[in-house]
């Protein structure tokens, strides 16, 4: 009995770990246009759960989405090159072409005033 619940919470752990959407977690394979970057949870007021979210990179048709959920939408990749783990992905993405709004912030930017 005792090798039975090991077997279902070794069950349990596996199932859990391939789902995750921590953010930076990469989900890629090789000869596939398609790479999944965690972006961590959301929860949406009222409801309670959790919802996983995922940036989509397809480098085959070079666009980027955001999934929330099971719901999708399509996100410039000039924005999602903001985000730091996305950028080693993004290779036609040219920062400078994105316009000053897209680029990431500058480690010589200074806080704001309080």
């Amino acid at each position: 009995m005792y090798k039975l619940y090991i077997l279902i919470a070794g069950m349990f752990v596996f199932a859990g770990s391939c789902v995750t959407s921590a953010p930076g977690v990469v989900r890629n394979s090789v000869g596939n246009p398609i790479i999944t970057i965690g972006a961590g949870e959301a929860v949406v007021s009222g409801l309670g759960d959790a919802w996983r979210i995922w940036y989509i990179i397809d480098t085959a048709t070079e666009t980027c989405w955001i999934k929330l959920g099971d719901a999708g939408s399509r996100l410039s990749c000039c924005d999602l090159y903001k985000v730091e783990k996305t950028r080693e992905h993004l290779k036609w993405v040219d920062p400078l072409k994105c316009g000053k709004k897209h680029l990431p912030a500058s480690s010589e930017s200074k806080p704001l005033n309080k």
